[in-house]
């Protein structure tokens, strides 16, 4: 199956020039715990990372850091991975578990974001194919 069937297709994003606190309020905007970070979130949705929540307890309630004077490009890893979007549901646990990463950025030929999968999308899709698994033994005992 390809991971592209069970991505988040409307990925919020952010540009990487953004604040810190402005991600902030896109995350509360659109319930979510991540943002793929892109060149210009206007014009060029290359992707250039992840920012979670996470990323901003540690960088700022730890330190205690004004949230309008640190800007995501000063705190992203640059190891960035992402999946094509034909790639295989398979192929993307793999890269996810060698990356040890939760989330993964689904990109086209282009390599323009279309979507966003996290270890949540995958394991809702596993908890399915072992319910309908279930189903077939559950019907072959009856």
């Amino acid at each position: 199956m390809p991971v592209q069937k069970i991505a988040t297709s409307k990925t919020v994003c952010i540009s990487e020039n953004a604040s810190l606190f402005e991600v902030s309020k896109k995350m509360k905007k659109y319930n979510v715990g991540a943002v793929v970070v892109v060149k210009d979130a206007e014009a060029d949705l290359t992707p250039v990372g992840i920012i979670t929540d996470r990323d901003i307890v540690v960088e700022l309630v730890a330190t205690g850091v004004d949230p309008n004077d640190v800007y995501i490009k000063e705190i992203l890893v640059d190891d960035l991975m992402t999946v094509k979007e034909g790639s295989s549901v398979q192929e993307a646990i793999s890269s996810m578990k060698k990356k040890g990463v939760r989330r993964v950025p689904i990109v086209n030929e282009e390599n323009k974001v279309v979507g966003i999968v996290s270890m949540d999308d995958l394991l809702m899709l596993m908890v399915k194919e072992l319910c309908e698994l279930v189903d077939i033994v559950r019907q072959q005992h009856l």
